[in-house]
């Protein structure tokens, strides 16, 4: 029961952080289109932004990130208090995950990205 705790709390915290800072802001969500996650997704996946609501990718982008981060959270509270030990776990943890979370994503969007063409 804690660990969905933290999880729910780490998600719904960082998604309403997400929310205010960047999808409420045109400005922000226009900075936000140089990100490095969105850069790496457009040369990966030869994204084109014109083709696809963007302010809808950088929401599913932070749904995904928020969810990977809320789980690493709720994983790693439960596991131990040694500090080097949680970087660690958190490293092993993050990784894979933004990689698959983000090929998903990729093929995703340039799924819809074809269909408009």
């Amino acid at each position: 029961m804690k660990e969905l705790l933290w999880f729910l709390v780490t998600f719904a915290l960082l998604y309403l952080g997400f929310y205010i800072l960047i999808l409420k802001s045109k400005k922000s969500l226009q900075k936000y289109k140089t990100s490095r996650e969105v850069t790496y997704l457009v040369k990966k996946y030869h994204l084109d932004l014109d083709k696809i609501n963007f302010k809808k990718f950088a929401s599913d982008l932070f749904l995904l990130n928020d969810f990977i981060l809320s789980l690493t959270v709720s994983i790693i509270m439960n596991v131990t208090a040694n500090i080097f030990l949680i970087i660690i776990l958190a490293i092993i943890i993050i990784v894979p995950m933004i990689l698959i979370g983000y090929s998903f994503i990729g093929k995703h969007y340039k799924r819809k990205e074809n269909e408009y063409v």
